[in-house]
């Protein structure tokens, strides 16, 4: 499968879209061959951007199209290969002492022929998380460049924080909101370019004192279920993508 740091290679073709798979044509090698999948001998290699055109068929494609529309397997495979492309077009020099890297341990590894530092792929742990009140009630925020949509909230783990300590600092932050009662709900791979989102519930016993931050979140609003699937029907709110763990989130607590 050819992908890119932004995007993968997709068989758009009377069958519906998959991924662009072809058999090998020569021997592995690391630099160019990263392995996704061992028990199906599945691998990803970097498009090179000077060889030919793409078949009639084939369409390069974001993970935002591609997450929709294909099946778990060839999702997780697309995901893996764009955070593999955008760490190694990112990664080429090492950071203790610049010298130029050898991929290695098939896509999986970079290791340093001048220093023998070896490196491994970035991941940036986020949180996010849906505040429920006494009453049942979900609150949505959104930024200014969302337009309509409304989401749960998330953020970055920063330095010396655990994951219940990033959640309790991003909602005093973004809404001025105390929480307690955080639970674990799930995780997801969420490439772009490199996070890994880990999601939460929590209660919020004083819904009034919602403060928003007016700068990452210039809305906020307390929403039961009837309001929400009221707003999306009639397009007032928009949700988040059907492939992100915050619509996992919104659609489990409308669920009940």
């Amino acid at each position: 499968m050819k992908c890119w740091p932004d995007g993968v290679l997709v068989d758009d073709n009377q069958d519906g879209p998959r991924l662009s798979w072809q058999a090998a044509d020569g021997p592995f090698e690391a630099e160019t061959c990263w392995l996704l999948d061992a028990r199906r001998a599945w691998f990803a290699c970097p498009a090179d951007e000077r060889r030919a055109e793409p078949g009639p068929s084939e369409q390069r494609w974001t993970l935002r199209q591609t997450w929709p529309v294909l099946g778990d397997d060839e999702v997780q495979a697309a995901v893996t290969a764009v955070a593999l492309a955008a760490w190694h077009c990112g990664h080429r020099f090492c950071p203790a002492c610049g010298s130029p890297t050898i991929v290695q341990a098939a896509g999986w590894a970079e290791q340093c022929p001048g220093c023998g530092a070896q490196h491994f792929p970035r991941v940036d742990p986020a949180v996010i998380v849906a505040l429920i009140d006494d009453s049942g009630r979900l609150l949505l925020g959104g930024q200014s460049s969302w337009g309509k949509r409304r989401s749960v909230f998330a953020g970055f783990v920063t330095v010396g924080e655990s994951l219940e300590q990033a959640v309790h600092r991003e909602v005093m932050e973004e809404v001025g909101l105390d929480i307690d009662h955080l639970q674990y709900f799930g995780s997801q791979p969420w490439p772009f370019p490199r996070s890994l989102m880990v999601a939460f519930t929590a209660h919020v016993s004083r819904p009034d004192d919602l403060h928003i931050d007016g700068h990452e979140i210039v809305r906020a609003d307390w929403f039961s279920r009837d309001e929400v699937r009221s707003a999306w029907a009639d397009g007032a709110i928009d949700p988040p993508p059907p492939m992100s763990i915050a619509r996992r989130l919104i659609d489990t607590w409308l669920a009940g």
